[in-house]
């Protein structure tokens, strides 16, 4: 069977990975349970149709890449996403830290000014009467 570009995933048509050639040969490997469940979450997302496909993809993808720049590894790319989002949560709490207490200063220093106000003809009084 001759697989056609409706064959291909989106992405893979994208990417100009789509071949008009069938694929006859085969390479297997193993991997561990997380590994499987990480690919399994992350192939969809992807626009591939399966895993096969999506592993496919990412090899060719790996063997076209810029070695300079590196490819990056989906498995560790998802294994990091829980501490990003936790970093951000934490960077998002303290942003409304730092927003309270400026409120807080603000509202405090608008508290002195207003008693200094308050303040400054009886000081000024004060002062009058020990120079006379």
């Amino acid at each position: 069977m001759i697989m056609g570009a409706h064959d291909v995933s989106p992405r893979a048509r994208e990417d100009g990975l789509a071949s008009s050639n069938p694929k006859s040969r085969m390479i297997s490997f193993r991997i561990s349970d997380k590994e499987y469940e990480i690919l399994k979450a992350l192939h969809p997302h992807h626009g591939a149709r399966n895993l096969s496909d999506f592993a496919r993809t990412a090899m060719l993808r790996h063997l076209n890449s810029d070695p300079a720049s590196g490819p990056v590894d989906a498995a560790v790319a998802a294994t990091l996403q829980p501490a990003f989002e936790d970093l951000a949560g934490r960077v998002q709490q303290m942003q409304q830290d730092i927003n309270r207490l400026t409120t807080m200063l603000l509202s405090k220093q608008m508290e002195q000014k207003s008693a200094n106000a308050a303040e400054a003809p009886a000081l000024e009084k004060a002062r009058a009467a020990s120079a006379s």
